[in-house]
């Protein structure tokens, strides 16, 4: 009996199978729930968290995958254009605010102008600029 079957889905339930990372409830999941109720049964942070691993399932819609990836990389980092790596979801709240404002100046900004504008060392800036380009990000 699959696991929709006869209207047994609790939250529970499916913040379980969520949890346990099974391939074909996070397929059914992505694939037939709206976006926006996806995102908000996991909540912002998990999504956020989990949506590098959960969109390298097979088979999930193009489109559905599309509208999460953008709205992965709006929250992350402020531009729905941006495509998605998991590991940013991990940098530091300062390294993170640096690749915010780096993506929103569209490159217009230099080192010290973002320093300046985030309140942090040239040196601290820089530093997060090269890990940037070291991964890939540039």
């Amino acid at each position: 009996m699959a696991f929709w079957d006869r209207g047994k889905m609790t939250l529970n339930r499916w913040q379980a199978e969520i949890d346990l990372k099974n391939p074909e409830f996070i397929r059914a999941s992505v694939n037939f729930m709206e976006p926006r109720n996806f995102i908000d049964l996991l909540g912002k942070e998990n999504f956020i968290r989990k949506w590098g691993d959960f969109r390298k399932e097979d088979r999930l819609f193009e489109d559905k995958k599309a509208i999460l990836d953008g709205a992965w990389s709006l929250y992350v980092v402020g531009d729905i254009g941006f495509r998605v790596v998991p590991e940013i979801a991990l940098y530091p709240k300062k390294k993170l605010a640096t690749l915010r404002l780096l993506v929103a100046s569209n490159g217009d900004l230099n080192i010290y102008q973002i320093a300046k504008q985030l309140g942090r060392s040239y040196h601290r800036v820089h530093d997060d600029v090269v890990s940037f380009m070291a991964g890939g990000l540039d």
